[in-house]
């Protein structure tokens, strides 16, 4: 399968032409210009020039082809696209190499967000345009594209989101890890653990955001906010005889008339002004009280 999408993505006429260039150069070489070890460097990047295929140049191709290709390859196999499809791919990936240069990454790099946004599940087509935005949480994040790429895309499947909300949910998610104390693996870990109740009870990934920044800010974070906040939604069913009773007090009511959970929005929104200045703030007051026996 890696081997089919070597001819493809370099037209025939382009792969003539660069190993001709770089043969011209290979032989000026061996005349003294570069010495005989540079045109053993150069003649090696043009046959790989030729085996990859790849529409750059042959030094680009030793610096970052191998990653790139492989990466491609990768693609193919895991959705199966033609060809031609996987030649579109190429050239989107590096139509967009200005936009990830502003970045610090490369082509490289949003290659290998693709693949894991496609072992996510999600389409090529979706993985391409979920790419920059993943790329903007890496960067956000300090991590590396791959981790980035895997908690965008499990964050649009854990909440039946649609690619071009990818966006959306890294602004959410970097927003939240900028305005607490938690950074964006801080918050990955932690909706590994909360993030399929959140979904289920009807939280938002927006809602999420504050209140994983919220836990943060309170000195929790990573798998122990995870847990927490799962505990918590979950007990938001069927609150403690404790929790109810301070709930009536403050006027809180966590389910609408049919039964149904609130956003969560509406859950902290004490009525009761009194009673906030004893603790830090609405939202902790919610997650302490819920944790109660």
């Amino acid at each position: 399968m890696g081997t089919s999408i070597v001819v493809d993505i370099l037209a025939r006429d382009n792969a003539s032409r660069t190993f001709a260039r770089v043969g011209d150069s290979a032989q000026r070489s061996t005349r003294g210009l570069l010495g005989a070890s540079r045109a053993m460097e150069v003649t090696r990047a043009a046959s790989m020039a030729l085996a990859t295929g790849l529409g750059v140049a042959a030094f680009g191709i030793m610096k970052v082809g191998s990653d790139y290709v492989d990466s491609l390859n990768k693609i193919q196999a895991l959705t199966g696209a033609g060809n031609a499809t996987m030649k579109r791919a190429a050239e989107t990936l590096e139509g967009n190499a200005s936009v990830y240069a502003k970045m610090g990454q490369t082509t490289g790099d949003a290659a290998k967000g693709v693949v894991e946004l496609t072992k996510a599940g999600l389409s090529l087509d979706k993985s391409l345009k979920s790419a920059t935005a993943t790329m903007i949480l890496a960067k956000a994040g300090e991590m590396e594209t791959g981790e980035a790429a895997t908690f965008v895309s499990n964050t649009l499947n854990t909440f039946s989101l649609k690619a071009k909300d990818a966006g959306r949910v890294v602004d959410i998610l970097a927003n939240a890890a900028n305005k607490s104390s938690a950074d964006v693996s801080d918050l990955a870990e932690t909706m590994k653990y909360v993030g399929p109740i959140a979904a289920q009870s009807g939280v938002s990934v927006q809602e999420l955001g504050g209140l994983m920044a919220e836990l943060a800010n309170n000195g929790i974070k990573g798998s122990q906010a995870g847990t927490t906040l799962r505990q918590m939604l979950l007990r938001l069913q069927a609150p403690s005889a404790t929790a109810q009773k301070t709930f009536d007090a403050l006027g809180l009511s966590v389910t609408d008339a049919k039964g149904n959970m609130k956003p969560m929005a509406d859950v902290i929104a004490i009525r009761s002004e009194e009673h906030t200045s004893e603790l830090q703030s609405p939202m902790y007051l919610v997650c302490r009280l819920l944790l109660e026996k």
